[in-house]
């Protein structure tokens, strides 16, 4: 069987395997983001921090994908972290708060001023509910 981790299968091609585990909606969708978020090229890694937020991807599952995105924001490439946090604004509930508050010191200027837009977010989230 043939894996997203096989060196053999080109870049390209695992862009669109993210893809397409994306259109199907499959409850291993996030576990295959996660593993791609763990080993992938930049480009793959951006491909699945897309589909991080879409609704359809992350149903019944949004606890797991806040997770990989928390992972994500804490590595060392500064892209990422800030398509992870942007993500995070868009599907984060209260539970994340406190992770993200962490952020606020970050050494990224950008990484901290989005972590404020998204803890602005959330609190205006908990005064709505």
């Amino acid at each position: 069987m043939v894996s997203l981790e096989d060196s053999q299968i080109n870049e390209g091609s695992r862009v669109e395997a993210i893809d397409v585990v994306a259109a199907l909606g499959s409850s291993r969708a996030i576990g295959i983001f996660k593993k791609a978020l763990a080993y992938a090229s930049r480009d793959e890694m951006l491909r699945a921090l897309e589909h991080l937020i879409d609704p359809a991807v992350i149903e019944n599952n949004r606890a797991e994908a806040v997770d990989v995105l928390l992972l994500t924001v804490r590595g060392d490439d500064p892209v990422l972290r800030q398509k992870a946090i942007a993500a995070l604004g868009k599907i984060a509930g209260s539970e994340t708060a406190s992770a993200v508050g962490e952020l606020v010191w970050d050494e990224d200027p950008t990484l901290a001023q989005h972590a404020v837009e998204v803890l602005g977010k959330l609190g205006g989230q908990q005064s709505i509910d």
